[in-house]
């Protein structure tokens, strides 16, 4: 009973537009699904994975198995980010939003803005994992 009202309720998630997107709806319906796509990946695997990482990681830190700055302890943290920011999702949504925009009289321009303002998230965020990476193979040499 739990398992199903818990579909339910992920399955409303992602069908709900929020108000300020609700002019989604009238650009076509590939757009709405690949927003639509892009919240399920939310809902169903990064969410969760995080909820385990975080389950993992608290009474890691809480109870110091490990010491600070652990390479172990700066993976967690890594991957948390990784799976918080994955970008498949959003970059999919975006590509569509992007190639949707010239057939959109009304919205083509708000299209691009949101397909351009989720494509520099994505490359500021690839940037930064990137460097973060690097700071910890750095440190792992070192």
């Amino acid at each position: 009973m739990f398992r199903s009202l818990l579909t339910r309720r992920i399955e409303q998630a992602i069908q709900a537009t929020p108000v300020m997107l609700r002019w989604l709806e009238q650009c076509g319906p590939d757009v709405m699904q690949a927003y639509r796509a892009a919240r399920r990946g939310l809902f169903t695997r990064q969410l969760p994975a995080l909820v385990v990482l975080a389950a993992v990681a608290f009474p890691v830190k809480l109870f110091r198995w490990l010491p600070a700055g652990h390479p172990a302890l700066v993976a967690l943290y890594l991957s948390g980010l990784l799976i918080l920011a994955w970008p498949p999702y959003p970059a999919r949504f975006a590509w569509v939003a992007w190639r949707a925009a010239p057939a959109e009289p009304r919205y083509g321009v708000r299209l691009r803005l949101l397909a351009g303002v989720l494509f520099v998230c994505i490359a500021v965020y690839a940037a930064g994992f990137a460097a973060l990476v690097g700071f910890f193979a750095f440190a792992l040499v070192r």
